[in-house]
């Protein structure tokens, strides 16, 4: 278990940025990852309510909420979805990461649900 949640300086460490000139958007994007992965109904599993209230989560799900915020922040680059490269060729920004989807247990990777 990891202690929840994330916070500015281990989203700082994940991006490898060791200046504070990012912190105002690195923390909306921080802050957007953790009400989302908090919630149970538009993100994480239900069964890890209760590990949210006690302020630990599992590692997964702290290194996949450091990522889902670290995407946020680099698709504030890229509003259109689209990355310039060195050559002056465009690329189209995925809309969806499979690894966070996997690390935060959402998506395809989530559980079966039956009605």
């Amino acid at each position: 278990m990891a202690t929840w949640p994330p916070t500015l300086a281990e989203l700082r460490a994940e991006r490898k940025l060791a200046d504070g000139r990012e912190d105002e958007r690195l923390t909306r994007c921080l802050e957007a990852a953790i009400e989302w992965v908090a919630d149970p109904v538009e993100g994480a599993r239900a069964d890890l309510a209760a590990s949210f209230a006690a302020l630990t989560a599992p590692a997964s799900v702290k290194l996949g909420t450091l990522r889902f915020a670290a995407r946020l922040h680099d698709r504030l680059r890229s509003p259109d979805g689209t990355v310039m490269f060195d050559e002056g060729l465009l690329g189209r920004v995925a809309g969806g990461d499979p690894d966070i989807d996997r690390l935060l247990g959402v998506g395809r990777f989530g559980r079966s649900v039956f009605a």
